[in-house]
């Protein structure tokens, strides 16, 4: 059998590259306070290798996957600094997206060219994304491990490593058994991966009956034992306090549906109209419609052959894509890297999808002899269009850009504890200091506040941060411990108001800005 080229793959491994990376052309920004929650997951494990176990000792809302994934980092910022140490990370992310992106195109590889070119190019440039896996976050792990996962059970076809070792394994042992640990990985890393994980059994249990899909729920459980288990022995009933109690108690975001869709635009970058809102809201329906046939179809088809159903990848992806989407639609809250859960399954149907047009064009242009358009190349151009227009809106900077770290740095040196978002702490260096000096700096400060508003019964709404006592309470208890702060600047939204404002005043003075945060110091008695 002709091996497939390999000339798409690296093309769009570039175009992967290239859309990620190009916000650190300049490598001041690798350091800069882009992130929230990967600075978060990363004072996590500075506290881990410090000796301060999450759950029992540190609030985290994830399972243990992210921070034990960063304890080399942490390590490294002994000799580096937290900042770079964090940058290493984002770095490796960049990575991990080039190669999410590479395995789009190895599952559409079989499919043909033109399905590698349309999947794994969309998958390249889509906004959300690109900026998702620019930073550290949990939701590239969760994509690595369910295309893998995919590729495992996906049936060997053609040559080349990736099929030769394909075709070592089992298709109701070591196949499922494999595929069923990578999903338990990405369990350990985020609990959304359940989602994936029942859509991957149902699959399983379809396509290859109740032994291989044991097989599948070993090999996760397994996993999910080996890396959760210690935690759970040694900090009780905390794991699940953290992880499903204080994540349930989060306030909710009030966010139109319109806007949660707008999030899962190739052209985000570009901001919102009411045109490109209209077209996407026609767009979302198309594609909603488009899934949920192939469902139907695709399941209608397994009930009739199971040899059907293993052949056919297409109903798997739609199932993952439908399952993911209304997980992350229906969401209580939502951020802008939730739009990446889904990604992978929608690109692969995307794929698919232009591998169908290429087949259908092929036939429509024997008809019509050579007298009619050259719809291929009126097509490739149009789409290679397309992703360029995508891979502008991915590199558009969402913030503007920060200055050199190097002061901001020097300033936190200059004191023994220093409070605030992680996301300002490790970016002036100060996460390993303080957890040296045993410092009263929780890595989460706003889960930690959180869960002091709902443990104070009162209510707990979207401006907790603002309005909340509870919160401003536990502030001020963290700040007792402190001689330095970092507080949002102003049009950011004020932490403290009225009598909580006052009496951090009366202890803290302002003493300079290091955008987007100010600088404040205890007074001089």
């Amino acid at each position: 059998m002709t091996r497939p080229p390999r000339l798409p793959l690296v093309a769009v491994a570039a175009l992967a590259l290239l859309t990620r990376g190009w916000a650190y052309l300049d490598p001041r920004q690798l350091v800069a306070a882009r992130e929230l929650d990967d600075a978060t997951m990363y004072s996590v494990s500075v506290q881990l290798v410090h000796g301060h176990l999450p759950y029992r000792d540190v609030l985290y809302l994830h399972p243990p996957g992210m921070p034990l994934a960063m304890t080399p980092l942490a390590w490294l910022a002994r000799w580096t600094g937290d900042a770079w140490a964090l940058a290493v990370g984002r770095a490796g992310i960049v990575l991990l997206g080039v190669v999410c992106t590479v395995l789009v195109g190895l599952l559409l590889r079989r499919r043909g060219t033109a399905a590698v070119l349309v999947g794994a190019g969309l998958y390249a440039v889509w906004t959300p994304v690109v900026r998702t896996e620019r930073v550290a976050l949990l939701e590239p792990v969760l994509t690595v491990c369910l295309l893998l996962a995919l590729l495992v059970l996906q049936r060997p076809a053609g040559g080349g490593a990736v099929g030769r070792a394909a075709s070592r394994l089992r298709p109701t042992t070591t196949a499922p058994l494999l595929a069923g640990a990578l999903t338990g990985v990405a369990l350990t890393f985020k609990l959304w991966a359940g989602v994936t994980a029942v859509v991957l059994l149902v699959v399983v249990l379809a396509t290859r009956g109740l032994r291989a899909a044991g097989w599948f729920v070993g090999g996760g459980a397994a996993v999910v034992a080996v890396v959760v288990g210690p935690f759970v022995a040694l900090a009780e009933s905390a794991v699940w306090r953290d992880t499903v109690t204080a994540q349930a108690g989060r306030p909710a975001t009030v966010d139109a549906f319109a806007y949660r869709l707008r999030r899962f635009s190739p052209f985000d970058g570009f901001g919102s109209t009411s045109w490109s809102d209209a077209a996407l809201r026609v767009g979302g329906v198309v594609v909603a419609v488009a899934l949920v046939a192939t469902v139907v179809v695709g399941v209608a088809r397994w009930a009739r052959s199971r040899s059907d159903a293993r052949r056919d990848e297409t109903t798997t992806w739609a199932l993952l894509a439908v399952a993911q989407a209304l997980t992350v639609l229906v969401a209580p809250s939502f951020f802008y890297h939730y739009a990446a859960f889904p990604a992978p399954a929608l690109a692969l149907l995307a794929g698919a999808a232009g591998a169908a047009a290429r087949s259908w064009g092929r036939r429509l242009r024997r008809r019509a002899g050579e007298r009619g358009v050259p719809w291929a190349a009126v097509t490739a151009t149009l789409g290679a269009a397309v992703l360029a227009v995508c891979a502008v809106s991915a590199c558009l900077p969402t913030k503007p850009a920060q200055p050199s770290n190097a002061s901001v740095a020097t300033w936190a040196a200059g004191h023994r504890c220093v409070w605030g978002l992680a996301s300002a702490v490790v970016r002036a260096d100060a996460a390993t200091p303080n957890a040296e000096r045993g410092c009263d700096v929780p890595p989460d400060v706003y889960g930690q506040g959180v869960l002091a508003a709902t443990r104070s019964g009162a209510p707990v709404t979207g401006t907790v941060l603002d309005d909340n006592p509870a919160w401003t309470a536990e502030m001020l208890r963290q700040l007792a411990t402190s001689d330095a702060a970092f507080l949002p600047l102003p049009q950011d939204g004020r932490w403290l108001r009225g009598e909580s404002e006052r009496v951090f005043e009366e202890q803290f003075v302002h003493v300079g800005t290091a955008d987007p945060f100010e600088l404040w110091e205890r007074r001089t008695p």
